[in-house]
This record gives structure tokens, sequence and C-alpha cells, in this order.
């Protein structure tokens, strides 16, 4: 175990104990602890919630660029590849979109 004193402030949000980053297992467990705490059964990662938060960001309109740098991703197509989902209601969106556009 690390002396307190050995503090590696590396700039994270959420470092452990030391300033390092947190093992991705330890994150996962503390979620699911705190889900069970609040009555969700569900598996849920700490993956997922950034899968969903991009998906939702992409679906109310944030454009995917501010989305990409959100992320860390290196490419716009990374982040529209893995993140972006086209649901039905989309389609009927972008019909109604495009006959405004053109005058209807």
């Amino acid at each position: 175990m690390k002396n307190l004193l050995c503090w590696g402030n590396s700039g994270l949000v959420f470092p452990n104990e030391w300033g390092d980053p947190l093992e991705p297992t330890r994150i996962n467990r503390a979620l699911k602890a705190t889900l069970s705490a609040v009555g969700v059964d569900k598996h849920i990662r700490v993956h997922d919630l950034r899968h969903t938060a991009a998906s939702l960001a992409l679906r109310k309109g944030i454009p995917g660029k501010v989305v990409q740098e959100m992320l860390g991703h290196a490419t716009y197509a990374t982040t529209m590849d893995i993140y972006s989902h086209v649901d039905p209601g989309m389609h009927k969106e972008a019909a109604l979109e495009m006959n405004k556009a053109l005058g209807g």
C-alpha cells in the first residue's frame, strides 16, 4: 500500500486514494453496490453509462464533434460509428425536417 504522502496529482476527476487512476473493476464494484442499494438489480457497467450518455447527447442534438471531444476519441468517425444509432422515430423527424427545408 502506498504512503498517502506520495499523492500523485494526475489531474483526475475521480482518482484513487493516491491520486492515480481507479481500477475499472473497483469502479464497477462500487457502481454495482450503489445500484443494489437503491434497488436496481440489473448489471450495469460504468462503460454502459458512458455509452448511454454519448447516445443521449447525440439524440438531443449535441454536435457529434462536441461528443467526440467529451469522450476523448481521436476521430469523429469513431464516435459516430460507435455511439450514433438510428431509430424509426429519427427517420420520421428527418423526413419532416426535409419537408420544411423544401418549403412543404
